[in-house]
């Protein structure tokens, strides 16, 4: 019973961990996101690659392409972390029925034992 609530413990706080490293990786990408936006906009009126598109629109093509890749690798991330948790949620309830089969298994043995013995003790045989 201590060991769960210890391993419960343990769990609560690394997915409190994995929420706050998921949400500085938000925060670091969202800095990315708004440094490339700036970097994108110096060149805004200039084409050197001369395709008649201004090196903005190429440069904001890009990092919403960087960005949509972005989200659905976050996207796959999280559902893997999603799966993860309830493998372990169904891992921890069998665990708990093993030990709950296994501590029935112990009173019955115990109560069996108890009861064999009772009713095994030699019997007085009357005298006539």
């Amino acid at each position: 019973m201590q060991e769960q609530q210890i391993q419960a413990k343990q769990q609560e706080e690394q997915q409190k961990l994995q929420v706050e490293m998921a949400e500085n990786e938000k925060d670091r990408q969202n800095d990315i996101t708004l440094a490339e936006i700036r970097s994108a906009g110096y060149g805004s009126m200039v084409d050197i690659n001369q395709n008649q598109v201004s090196d903005y629109q190429d440069a904001m093509k890009e990092i919403r392409e960087t960005t949509q890749y972005r989200e659905q690798m976050n996207m796959k991330r999280e559902e893997n972390s999603s799966k993860q948790a309830m493998e372990n949620s169904r891992l921890a309830v069998e665990r708990e029925k093993i030990a709950a089969d296994k501590q029935i298994a112990d009173t019955k043995l115990q109560i069996a034992r108890e009861n064999k013995n009772k009713y095994d003790s030699p019997k007085k045989e009357d005298k006539k």
